[in-house]
């Protein structure tokens, strides 16, 4: 779980849009009983008086009887106003320092207690004391914003009720008045006394509503800004052909790319033509520009300068989606995810068992997922009883059977065997012909071996293709490449 915007820890205190929706509906019936109320308040006023004493009917006479109304109603309301706008400005106060807290408290219960992969280390340093302190002084943190809420909340409870109960009193007395001076019949009595008693609670009722629906927008301030953003990613409407062959040539046009707010180019006029159907290999230092190279390709970025071509269109130009589809990709970062391993090797689609076998096979994991209680219906991780927790290694192997379970025409595998011991490692590449068939294929590795088994391989060095060529022409050329093979070679000696 990542970290929570402020928007949304006071969403889960005050509400979110789904909220907001319900208080307009609250509010729009409100606004219906007082108005209705409204009718029969209106009559009781204007009814006339005919007997009683000259206090009674002076009390009764319709400009006296409006008169008092509009000014108890008045007054409440000031009353109302003053005294709630001070209390929603306390609120306001608490919840702006309260998702400090609760960003803390969250961190330590979902981030350190709740995690799988934190107990071997609180284990083996001995953390429990600390984590326990730090838990103590946060959930303390915590419990005086709830305190400070209750009572506000009391407050806010005393101010409506005691200002409900006033209207209640003027309310009982004002139709009896009116009964008293024979204005309206005593039947009469408990129609117009619920009309008034409604009416109050309705205005009230308003606003209590009108603060909340006003604090929700203000906290939703940071989705609508998000709403209005332009789409900055142009999306075009061209199909992507449908190509039994998988002839897709990929081309770079004088390549630029820098992150925005930057000026340091991350990747600098680069211009290269992808070899079709393949094996390539990526190499370079870190933040040669190797993963944004790939990434460019993916859309996942877009060029500061220049273009990228598919087929010698503008990729651009391509339906977004549709154009995602050719790419079958494992990045560094990866992410399996705690549902069954067929799912995750056939994300977005039923799973073809059959295909997700083969799959498996063929990324090295297939006899580990048949020793496992259900197969491809085993669940990842313990947050299911029969959950299994995969090694680093096997979780790669699963990554990769989920890019090749896709059958994308370009293959792109970013530190396949990074999490593999060297025995594993040589499975893969000893299946690789197998693993890529047709495609094309491109591999970004530390691992200098992994490019015995490519047929073309670009060298990045500070954003730029240095050079380009087979293992043999790079190691002659005694560039870039042979010292970085010179580097690694005594490991694999």
């Amino acid at each position: 779980m990542g970290k929570l915007t402020n928007y949304e820890l006071r969403a889960r205190f005050q509400g979110d849009l789904s909220t907001l929706v319900t208080y307009y509906q609250e509010e729009f019936t409100a606004v219906l009983n007082v108005a209705t109320s409204v009718v029969l308040v209106i009559i009781l006023c204007c009814s006339a008086p005919n007997k009683g004493s000259q206090t009674l009917r002076f009390f009764s006479q319709v400009p006296v009887s409006l008169l008092l109304f509009v000014m108890v109603i008045l007054g409440i309301g000031v009353i109302l106003s003053s005294v709630m706008g001070k209390l929603n400005l306390e609120f306001q106060n608490m919840q702006e320092g309260h998702p400090r807290v609760e960003q803390k408290l969250m961190y330590v219960m979902e981030k350190v207690l709740a995690k799988y992969e934190t107990a071997k280390v609180i284990r083996l340093f001995d953390m429990e004391p600390m984590i326990i302190r730090n838990l103590d002084s946060l959930d303390k943190e915590n419990r005086n914003f709830f305190e400070n809420m209750v009572n506000w909340y009391l407050r806010q409870k005393v101010l409506q009720g005691g200002t409900g109960s006033l209207f209640r009193i003027f309310s009982y007395l004002l139709v009896s008045i009116k009964v008293l001076a024979g204005a309206i019949s005593v039947g009469a009595f408990a129609r117009y006394a619920g009309a008034l008693v409604q009416f109050g609670e309705n205005v009230s009722q308003v606003l209590e509503l009108e603060p909340k629906i006003r604090q929700i927008s203000l906290d939703m301030k940071e989705i609508l800004e998000f709403l209005q953003l332009p789409n900055l990613r142009e999306t075009g409407s061209i199909p992507i052909e449908k190509r039994i062959d998988h002839e897709y040539e990929l081309e770079f046009h004088d390549v630029s790319f820098s992150y925005p707010g930057t000026e340091e180019m991350i990747l600098k006029h680069v211009s290269c033509k992808l070899k079709l159907k393949g094996k390539m290999a990526v190499v370079g230092e870190n933040g040669a520009g190797k993963t944004t190279f790939i990434k460019l390709l993916c859309r996942l970025y877009d060029p500061t300068e220049g273009y990228i071509t598919l087929n010698g269109v503008d990729i651009r130009k391509y339906d977004y989606d549709e154009y995602l589809s050719i790419f079958g990709v494992v990045f560094q970062d990866y992410s399996l995810f705690s549902f069954p391993i067929g799912e995750n090797v056939a994300v977005g689609e039923a799973v073809a068992k059959e295909k997700a076998w083969n799959c498996l096979e063929k990324a090295g994991v297939k006899e580990v997922i048949q020793k496992m209680p259900k197969g491809l219906e085993t669940p990842l991780y313990h947050y299911e009883e029969d959950g299994v927790e995969l090694s680093g290694g096997e979780a790669q192997k699963v990554a990769i059977a989920r890019a090749l379970y896709k059958d994308a025409p370009f293959v792109i595998l970013d530190e396949p065997t990074a999490a593999l011991d060297p025995i594993s490692e040589y499975e893969i590449y000893k299946r690789f012909d197998e693993m890529v068939e047709d495609k094309t294929s491109i591999y970004i590795s530390h691992r200098m071996s992994s490019c015995r088994f490519c047929d073309d391989i670009m060298v990045f060095w500070q954003g730029q293709i240095v050079e380009r060529g087979s293992h043999e022409q790079l190691l002659k050329a005694n560039g870039n490449y042979a010292k970085l093979w010179n580097a690694q070679a005594q490991y694999y000696a």
